[in-house]
């Protein structure tokens, strides 16, 4: 019997002593992503194989492999901001069909902040024929 009231006292102080954990909002709030919407003569969503996004024209900061959904082509998100100086980047996107054809070159101009990633220029739209 004695045994049995240790049991639940243990229980009981183990329940009572642990601590709600407590969930801090992220201040930077939602993470940004910068995208290319590409299409088709169709006006369809194209899809690729393959992208890389090049910080320099020679440093590879992000890469998308086999790739078989249309949606809008990253270009780089807030996850690659320590690659990124706090200056101009200068970003070259390179895309590839499932042939692994190169069918896609853009140029992209990107800075941040404390907290995200930053469009400066490069295209928002472009369309493949």
């Amino acid at each position: 019997m004695l045994q049995k009231i240790f049991l639940v006292v243990l229980v009981g102080l183990f329940l009572f002593s642990c601590e709600e954990e407590v969930i801090t909002p992220d201040p930077c709030g939602e993470k940004n992503i910068i995208r290319l919407l590409v299409r088709d003569s169709l006006e369809l969503p194209y899809k690729f194989k393959d992208t890389q996004t090049h910080l320099n024209d020679t440093t590879l900061i992000l890469s998308y492999e086999n790739l078989n959904n249309p949606s809008a082509l990253v270009v780089v998100t807030d996850d690659q901001m320590d690659k990124l100086s706090d200056s101009l980047n200068y970003l070259t996107v390179r895309a590839y069909n499932f042939k692994d054809s190169l069918i896609l070159v853009e140029k992209f101009v990107v800075t941040k902040d404390s907290c995200h990633v930053k469009y400066v220029s490069g295209p928002t739209k472009v369309y493949i024929r």
